[in-house]
């Protein structure tokens, strides 16, 4: 079977708002769906779980990580809000900015590093040999 042109494919809970519109994406609606994957590994749950989660994802603001859990670290909530904001251009622009951030984040909670979360793997782990 075919998928029709201009069909909106995918699970709601995790699609950008662009996505959920039907216009054009690019690499910024996958840094909105990696927002909400952080957003549920942290608070145990996406941002949307309820109602019609197709108009929250594009007209309604996710409720901070810190409203969940208090724990969670300033930069870690700055840094998944900004994945999900509904402006594809108030987003990181590239997972390069993302991962600058991510690491940004990691020194100010952990300044003195840490090396099992922060060294990259001795092997290409995505190679099959």
């Amino acid at each position: 079977t075919f998928t029709p042109t201009g069909a909106v494919i995918g699970t709601p809970r995790y699609m950008s708002p662009e996505q959920v519109q039907g216009i054009r994406l690019d690499g910024r609606a996958d840094l909105y769906s990696a927002g909400i994957i952080l957003y549920e590994w942290l608070v145990g749950m996406p941002p949307f779980i309820s109602g019609d989660i197709a108009y929250q994802q594009v007209n309604m603001p996710p409720s901070q990580l810190q409203d969940h859990n208090s724990a969670i670290p300033q930069p870690v909530n700055d840094l998944v809000m900004k994945c999900l904001e509904k402006n594809p251009a108030d987003r990181f622009q590239k997972a390069a900015d993302l991962k600058t951030a991510l690491d940004s984040a990691l020194r100010q909670i952990a300044p003195t590093g840490l090396p099992h979360l922060m060294q990259p793997p001795d092997k290409d782990v995505d190679t099959i040999h």
